[in-house]
């Protein structure tokens, strides 16, 4: 027997079919969604009117659903991303197919305004100072996260290069920070829905989450930043304060103002990829944003903000010396033991606008020298320990070891003055 043709009607049944021609509240639901179809038999001839069956109500799986049936036009490019799908007890989850770091970031976005829509429409007259901080901090970090992801769409070739990536250390951390999020999220409805006071130690959370959620967008700019280079390059936070040294250096200061405009721009540039901490009892570490990778100068008490040359001269210094073509790289520090004595680091913008990311598994940046023509490499044979670079082209391991090669390599050394033999009166040769 052939099985009797099928006729699929989207929620509203035909007026002449018998039937109220209003959806069932459950069809209503299912109407903006569109994965709830009905299938009715046609109706046959030999059938009376008391044999036709109701219409037969089926939920078909969410991709079935999606081909079927012909879907809205998303006003917002990050919504073919997500689909719906009616779970127990009726109960619509929101479910992300195919991840990338734009619909991560808009997840993350959209659960941070929850947030924010519920300390805005709570009863504000028995509020405290913790409640308004709560609010303050949660707009701040909407705002952070809108910024970030402009200005660093912006360094990967545009929005919709960086909205579409889909690099798997990306998408892994930024779900683990989504679920962060969510449960952050659900301790402001349990408040809304309990009342009373909140908990102040939910603003120091939502502190953590902003910070990571600032590294978690620049890390992921970095992967993008990264390969697109052929070979290993500067970090992209490296790359920001290194693009800016070389604009100076090809337009030398003019007066002292000059001066002391770049040198706080430079401070700032350093300080907006990443932060200075004290790291152990004595040292002190620079960690990046973009690379997680550790620049540790040890035994150090506090971090020189000016070259050691700029604090001998009254003018502005240029990078590299014009009577011997050194660069200045030099900056005076106080060890943090008891005796306190004066020691030579590498000024710290050098350090941090040449570093590399570190390999997967490690924390200690890697360097590179700005002023070589070529990166380093080795000279010598197997007995020649002491003679040129122990270096490869992977750039220096640590501060240290470039601090070293800046020593011995770029580093005005005075010759010591030799003394002419004298003119023998009798000379057995001539």
């Amino acid at each position: 027997l052939a099985a009797p043709a099928v006729r699929h009607s989207l929620f509203r049944f035909p007026p002449h079919s018998g039937y109220s021609s209003s959806p069932s509240p459950e069809l209503q639901r299912g109407r903006s969604r569109g994965f709830i179809i009905e299938a009715r038999a046609a109706r046959h001839s030999s059938k009376t009117e008391q044999d036709r069956r109701p219409p037969l109500s089926i939920e078909l799986p969410c991709a079935a659903a999606r081909t079927a049936l012909p879907q809205p036009i998303p006003t917002n490019p990050l919504e073919k991303h997500f689909f719906e799908v009616r779970g127990e007890h009726g109960r619509v989850h929101r479910i992300m197919s195919s991840p990338t770091v734009g619909s991560l970031l808009a997840a993350i976005a959209t659960l941070i305004s929850d947030g924010l829509r519920i300390f805005q429409l709570a009863d504000k007259r028995q509020w405290g100072p913790d409640e308004h901080e709560q609010l303050r901090l949660l707009e701040d970090t909407l705002d952070d996260a809108k910024k970030d992801f402009q200005e660093l769409s912006v360094l990967v070739n545009g929005q919709r290069y960086y909205m579409n990536d889909c690099k798997p250390h990306s998408i892994a951390e930024l779900r683990v920070l989504h679920s962060k999020f969510e449960l952050h999220v659900a301790n402001f409805k349990d408040w809304a829905r309990i009342g009373g006071p909140i908990n102040p130690v939910w603003a120091r959370d939502t502190t953590e989450l902003r910070r990571e959620l600032h590294r978690a967008q620049c890390r992921a700019a970095r992967r993008i930043f990264a390969a697109e280079q052929e070979m290993s390059a500067r970090c992209l936070g490296a790359f920001l304060v290194y693009r800016k040294q070389r604009e100076w250096r090809n337009r030398p200061a003019l007066n002292e103002e000059e001066h002391h405009r770049r040198h706080v721009e430079e401070v700032v540039a350093c300080n907006t990829i990443g932060k200075f901490e004290r790291f152990g009892d004595g040292d002190i570490a620079f960690i990046c944003d973009f690379c997680d990778g550790h620049l540790v100068w040890e035994d150090l008490e506090s971090m020189p903000s000016l070259r050691a040359a700029e604090e001998s001269s009254t003018g502005p210094i240029p990078p590299t010396s014009p009577t011997t073509q050194m660069p200045h790289w030099q900056a005076t520090g106080f060890t943090a033991s008891k005796r306190r004595e004066e020691k030579t680091v590498v000024f710290a913008p050098l350090a941090i606008a040449n570093h590399m990311a570190p390999y997967q598994g490690d924390w200690v940046a890697r360097l590179l020298c700005p002023f070589c023509d070529e990166a380093p490499y080795t000279e010598g044979g197997d007995d020649d320990d002491d003679m040129g670079n122990s270096l490869d082209d992977s750039g220096f391991e640590d501060l240290q070891a470039f601090q070293e090669h800046l020593e011995w390599q770029h580093t005005a050394a005075s010759i010591p003055a030799v003394p002419l033999p004298k003119a023998a009166k009798e000379c057995l040769v001539m």
